[in-house]
């Protein structure tokens, strides 16, 4: 018995007219959503970059400082890509950089980040499983402001 691949019987299977407008309207309605979710994910980049500019100046002279600039440079970046073309390239970039940014803020309030890139407000260090690390930060509105525009971004 002589199997038919299936490559070539799916390139032969029509659709419905039902079926085929319906997946016209889910198409026409991607391309619509998707200018308004590149704008939501552009500004919430830029609210970040932002904050990660006025931590960076504030800290000016220290570790911390170089990664809040460094921070801000590609969220601002990012925000300008993926508002000018919403590629999946970019959008997996934009992932990966808030990912990060979430993990190190909730490591900064919760066990406090290795001293040579912290910068705490409370003084002093702390030894975790044989690691020291810098007193964790407290729960502050400016990091309340950029945790949730990196979680929209």
């Amino acid at each position: 018995m002589t199997t038919v691949p299936t490559s070539l019987v799916a390139g032969h299977v029509r659709r419905s007219r039902v079926a085929a407008a319906k997946a016209r309207e889910v198409a026409v309605r991607a391309e619509t959503a998707r200018p308004r979710f590149a704008l939501l994910c552009s500004i919430a980049l830029l609210i970040g970059a932002g904050g990660h500019l006025q931590v960076g100046l504030a800290h000016a002279g220290t570790n911390f400082a170089t990664l809040s600039l460094l921070a801000a440079a590609a969220q601002l970046a990012l925000g300008i890509a993926i508002y000018r073309r919403a590629t999946g390239a970019i959008a997996s970039a934009v992932l990966l950089l808030e990912m990060v940014l979430l993990q190190l803020y909730l490591l900064n309030v919760t066990i406090g980040l290795p001293p040579a890139i912290a910068h705490s407000h409370i003084a002093g260090e702390h030894v975790l499983l044989g690691y020291g690390f810098a007193l964790p930060n407290p729960v502050e509105t400016d990091g309340i402001i950029a945790f949730a525009s990196e979680l929209v971004g």
